[in-house]
C-alpha cells in the first residue's frame, strides 16, 4: 500500500510540473512563430499528454491485456471531456471559437465516428490502424496549412505571462529557441513518467479489489492516463491560455484515437469487444458531441455547463461501479 500512495503522490507532482513546462515552451513557440495557440494546444501539448495512453495501451497489447488498452482510450476521451473540461468549466468559462468548432472539433468528431465505425466488426486490425494514422496525417497538414491563420488577439486575450514573453525577432540568439525546446521536451518526459507513477499505483489498488481489467482501463488507468491533460488544461488556466485548455482536449481525443489506437494496432490487431461497441463508444461519442450545444448561445461553456459535464461523467462512473456494489 505505501508503495502504491508512494506512487500516486510522486506521479502527481511530475504532472504538475511536467505541464507547466510544457505549457510555458508551447507559448514560447506560439509567439516566436506567430502560430494560433489552438493549433500548438492540439499538436505539441496534445502529443506530450497524449503519450501515457500510448505507453499504456501499446504495453497492454504486447501483453494481450486488449481490454485494457482500449478502455484506456475510451475512458480516457469521455474523461478528457466529461471530467477535465467540465472541471475547467466550472473554475472559468471556456471559450469554443467559431474557427475551433469548424476545425478541430469537426476532425475530432470525424476521427471518433470514425473509429465506432471500425470497431463495429469487433477489432482493429492493421488495416484500421493504417487508416486511422492516415487521418492523422490528414490532420496535421491541415493544422500546417492554417499555422499563420492567427487572429489579432484583443487585449482581454493575452495574459500576463505571454504578454511578458517578447516577439520573435530575427536577431534573437539561437540559445532562446533551446531553453524552449527544453521545456517541451522535459514537461513531455515528466508527464509521461507522472502518469505511469500514477497508473501504477492507481491500478495496484485497482486489481486488489478484483475489478474486471475493462473497468480498471476505462475507469482508474483512463483517469490516470488523463491525469497530464488535466494538469495542463489547469495551468493554461491559470495562466489564462483558454485556447490551449480546450485545445489540448480536442487534440488529445483526436491523437488517442488516431495515433495511439492507430500506431498500436499496426503492432497488433486490437480486439474490441460488444459491450465497449455497443455502450462504451456511443456515451464517448455522445459527451464529445454535446459541447457545441452548451456553449451555443455565447460561446462559451459556462459554469452550468461545467456542472451537467461532470455529473454525465459521474453517472458514467457510477454505471461502471454498479455491478461491484
Amino acid at each position: 500500500m505505501l508503495l502504491f500512495a508512494g506512487a500516486l503522490i510522486g506521479g502527481l507532482v511530475a504532472l504538475y510540473f511536467g505541464a507547466d513546462w510544457l505549457v510555458r515552451g508551447s507559448v514560447d513557440l506560439a509567439l516566436r512563430y506567430n502560430i494560433r495557440r489552438a493549433i500548438i494546444g492540439v499538436t505539441i501539448v496534445a502529443l506530450g499528454t497524449s503519450m501515457p495512453e500510448f505507453v499504456i495501451s501499446l504495453i497492454a497489447v504486447i501483453e494481450d491485456a486488449y481490454t485494457l488498452a482500449v478502455g484506456n482510450i475510451v475512458g480516457s476521451n469521455i474523461s478528457n471531456v466529461g471530467f477535465i473540461l467540465g472541471l475547467g468549466a466550472l473554475l472559468a468559462p471556456i471559450r469554443l471559437t467559431p474557427s475551433l468548432i469548424r476545425r478541430e472539433f469537426a476532425w475530432m468528431m470525424g476521427v471518433l465516428i470514425g473509429f465506432y465505425w471500425l470497431s463495429l466488426n469487433g477489432q482493429i486490425g492493421r488495416l484500421e490502424g493504417g487508416v486511422l494514422l492516415v487521418a492523422l496525417v490528414a490532420f496535421l497538414v491541415m493544422l500546417y496549412r492554417g499555422r499563420h491563420q492567427l487572429a489579432t488577439p484583443r487585449p482581454a486575450d493575452v495574459s500576463p505571462s505571454a504578454s511578458a514573453v517578447a516577439p520573435p525577432v530575427a536577431s534573437e540568439p539561437i540559445k532562446s529557441l533551446w531553453r524552449v525546446a527544453g521545456l517541451v521536451g522535459a514537461g513531455m518526459l515528466l508527464l509521461g513518467g507522472g502518469a505511469q507513477a500514477v497508473v501504477f499505483g492507481g491500478t495496484g489498488l485497482a486489481e486488489a479489489l478484483g475489478v474486471d481489467p475493462l473497468v480498471v482501463g476505462l475507469s482508474v488507468v483512463a483517469i490516470g492516463s488523463s491525469l497530464p491533460e488535466l494538469a495542463a488544461s489547469l495551468v493554461s488556466l491559470a495562466r489564462d491560455e483558454v485556447d490551449l485548455s480546450v485545445g489540448n482536449i480536442v487534440g488529445s481525443n483526436i491523437l488517442n484515437v488516431a495515433f495511439v489506437m492507430g500506431a498500436v494496432a499496426l503492432v497488433r490487431p486490437v480486439p474490441v469487444t460488444d459491450t465497449v461497441v455497443s455502450f462504451h463508444m456511443p456515451v464517448m461519442l455522445a459527451i464529445c458531441a454535446v459541447l457545441p450545444v452548451l456553449a451555443f448561445r455565447r460561446g462559451y461553456i459556462e459554469r452550468w455547463g461545467g456542472v451537467a459535464l461532470l455529473g454525465a461523467y459521474g453517472a458514467y462512473l457510477t454505471a461502471l461501479a454498479l455491478p461491484y456494489l
